[in-house]
């Protein structure tokens, strides 16, 4: 092999390396949904609140990733969620709260067949939530209060 392949030829190796990295780094969070949501948002999940499903996406023209995660737990739980995400010590005073935003929540619901293979619609949406930071993140919570779906961006 000529001198002049052998950098190109390390270079595509280590490029390979961080490739495989960054697919088994997605493929554990896909297994361990609870240890994505960790490691994504800073905070572990509210008690009683389980992760069944992760997936990431990108959702908008500047390559911005969005992640989700299908939660399941109590009415009670899962309602409790917002308030348990908000940032700073007072979720009155936070400027980035999840707020009851249920019309708008409907029009922003993910296509759920994509992410999950489980179809949600607008209708079944019984209450929504969205933050107004610069990139909002939304929840909602399904028919029957048993699931729900947690948007972070």
């Amino acid at each position: 092999m000529p001198a002049f392949f052998r950098p190109l030829s390390e270079l595509a190796a280590i490029l390979a390396l961080i490739a495989a990295g960054v697919v088994a780094w997605h493929q554990y969070w896909y297994l361990h949904p609870e240890h994505a949501f960790e490691f994504v948002t800073g905070r572990p999940l509210p008690a009683g609140l389980r992760a069944t499903a992760y997936n990431w996406d990108i959702n908008d023209n500047l390559l911005h990733v969005g992640h989700y995660w299908m939660l399941t737990g109590s009415a009670a739980q899962l309602r409790q969620f917002p308030s348990s995400m908000a940032v700073g010590d007072s979720a009155e005073k936070s400027v980035y709260t999840l707020r009851e935003s249920t019309e708008d929540a409907r029009y922003a619901l993910p296509d759920t067949t994509a992410l999950f293979g489980r179809r949600k619609t607008e209708d079944q949406v019984v209450i929504g939530y969205e933050n107004n930071a610069p990139r909002n993140s939304w929840y909602w919570i399904f028919d029957g209060e048993t699931e729900a779906l947690y948007e972070h961006n």
